[in-house]
């Protein structure tokens, strides 16, 4: 009977061995796990910030993107005003922006964001949105003040995004 003691002794610490043995593989392994989640949140974190970089990057070079507004030909004094009217154009962009944000998905024509921005006559702000990857056409065609039809457009993804930032940079 002692034999079977010291035998059934054994088999237990040696089932408790692989056990123990078991139990630190899996401790390893949740920890090579653990490891790995905290890395991969890391680099999802320089990716939003990338991300965000970007954007703001895009919104600053909007106006870098759009056609010079003074020829070679003009004085001195017009290449001075080209600098102050980049920052309207700018300021401009934005607050078109934010009136295709106000639109959503159903847009707006060249005519309809003029007048919701309050300016009389009309600017090349859209056509540097576009340009810039802010809008795009959503296909549709409307009437205009004249009856004439006039393509609307409308926030692409990344004009949404950039609106996102915008607002999240005014808070």
């Amino acid at each position: 009977m002692a034999e079977q003691a010291e035998i059934d002794f054994t088999a237990g610490a040696e089932r408790l061995e692989g056990l123990v043995a078991a139990n630190a593989q899996q401790i390893e392994t949740k920890g090579e796990h653990l490891s790995r989640l905290k890395a991969l949140e890391v680099e999802n974190e320089k990716l939003k910030l990338k991300n965000v970089d970007l954007a703001r990057q895009v919104a600053e070079m909007i106006d870098l993107r759009s056609k010079r507004m003074v020829r070679g030909s003009n004085p001195v004094t017009s290449f001075d005003a080209e600098s102050t009217n980049r920052v309207f154009r700018k300021a401009q962009i934005q607050d078109f922006a934010r009136v295709f944000s106000t639109a959503g998905g159903k847009g707006l024509t060249d005519e309809q964001a003029h007048d919701d921005v309050g300016l009389v006559s009309h600017t090349p702000r859209i056509g540097d949105m576009k340009r810039a990857g802010l809008l795009v056409g959503t296909g549709e065609r409307r009437a205009t003040k004249s009856g004439s039809k006039a393509k609307v457009y409308k926030l692409t993804e990344y004009g949404q995004k950039l609106m996102r930032e915008l607002n999240e940079g005014e808070k």
